[in-house]
């Protein structure tokens, strides 16, 4: 009997072995017809990158979305945007950062005076941005950007609401005081200044609403649009902390989030034509660079609205998301956590790779696909190439380091 038993645990393992030799050599074959190998360096003249550049030359957006926590993204994000700077005339980044953020961000790039990257409060509370990583990546920015000749400058796009409540009210204060005229702005000023009185933590999203309704009576709907927006920054991020507290409030959260971008970027795109000055590259969660969603899910996904109802940019983005199938990653809170969610066939396909960073174009994803579910995943029931353009498998991720800043919870 034991013998009989340890013949079929051989045969087993002989059978095993033949199949993980076929589906390796499978998985060889088709990284080599199909993939490119990407790596973090930026030697060589950007090479590896140029299996990207057609496409970069046809759209107006490239989107990469990634997984958070995850160190090796800002350092290819940084990569990517210098080498379509260079060879496709992409001038804009657009990140998923508060709103009120731009001003700091671009005041910084142009004179490098670290109190203004100072002065963003995502440095001072939990949330999956506060990293040495993060940091460094506004430091290397500032870097490049001072390294090009003025017409080729860079400017940054910041596109969320705002997480960050006190720098928000600070640039309100700001704008509010430069306004023309004077007794538009004085009137401004006295709201905001009662606005201020209940502190942050006193106010409610019913306070927000009725100043924001007062602001619009005072300078219109498309006069001061920077006000209204930082106004509308910080009632859609009270409005989506309300929904997050309701049963079954998922959609409508999802929903507060994407809108707000999408104003955003409807700002930015009608004040700087970047049809006609340089074409936009975005950085945000992979949620966000879907371009299509499953029933469930809203249809005011920010890919969805630049792919197919902002005129400027229709039917010309690009998605790309960087997705890791294995290694560790950091979360808001600061926990170093296992990355999960990868089908088993999935990671072990991308063990076989050759290279850590593989990128594979949707339009090449079904040869293999037929056979086994490789680069077949699904996210929300919908396949990966119906979602995204291309996908960069990227093995063995690590995670980012917590920035070594006092965190200060009041006042966020």
């Amino acid at each position: 009997m034991k013998r009989h038993l340890l013949i079929l645990v051989v045969v087993i393992l002989i059978l095993l072995a033949i199949f993980v030799g076929i589906f390796r050599n499978k998985v060889k074959d088709y990284a080599a017809q199909h993939g490119f190998a990407l790596t973090l360096e930026e030697n060589d003249g950007f090479s590896d990158l140029y299996p990207l550049l057609p496409t970069a030359k046809e759209n107006l957006v490239f989107m990469y979305g990634e997984s958070h926590g995850i160190a090796e993204n800002e350092r290819m994000v940084l990569k990517l945007f210098k080498f379509l700077h260079q060879k496709a005339g992409y001038r804009y980044l657009a990140l998923e950062v508060d709103f009120a953020y731009t001003y700091l961000i671009n005041k910084y790039l142009r004179t490098g005076d670290e109190a203004y990257l100072l002065k963003m409060d995502k440095w001072y509370y939990d949330n999956t941005g506060r990293t040495e990583e993060s940091y460094r990546f506004f430091r290397e920015l500032y870097l490049f950007n001072s390294s090009l000749p003025e017409e080729e400058k860079i400017m940054v796009w910041c596109t969320d609401l705002a997480h960050g409540i006190k720098y928000t009210m600070e640039r309100i204060s700001e704008v509010i005081g430069r306004i023309e005229p004077k007794d538009k702005g004085f009137r401004l000023g006295e709201l905001f200044r009662d606005l201020e009185k209940k502190g942050v933590g006193g106010l409610s999203y019913r306070d927000i609403v009725e100043f924001d309704e007062k602001c619009r009576q005072i300078v219109g709907d498309r006069s001061e649009e920077e006000l209204l927006l930082l106004v509308r920054s910080l009632k859609d991020v009270y409005g989506w902390r309300k929904s997050k507290d309701q049963p079954g409030g998922f959609l409508e959260e999802q929903d507060i989030r994407e809108r707000s971008m999408l104003a955003y970027y409807d700002y930015f795109f009608r004040t700087y034509r970047p049809e006609e000055t340089g074409r936009v590259f975005a950085y945000h969660g992979s949620a966000h660079i879907k371009k299509q969603a499953t029933p469930e899910e809203s249809r005011e996904i920010l890919a969805i609205f630049l792919n197919e109802q902002l005129e400027q940019s229709k039917g010309k983005v690009f998605s790309f998301y960087a997705f890791p199938v294995s290694g560790r990653a950091r979360d808001g809170k600061g926990k170093v956590r296992r990355v999960t969610g990868v089908e088993p066939d999935l990671k072990l396909a991308s063990y076989f790779l050759p290279s850590r960073f593989t990128l594979f174009f949707a339009e090449n994803l079904s040869r293999l696909a037929a056979e086994s579910s490789f680069l077949n995943y699904k996210v929300n029931g919908l396949k990966i190439k119906d979602v995204y353009d291309a996908v960069l498998i990227m093995k063995n991720v690590t995670p980012e380091k917590g920035l070594n800043l006092e965190v200060n919870k009041d006042g966020y």
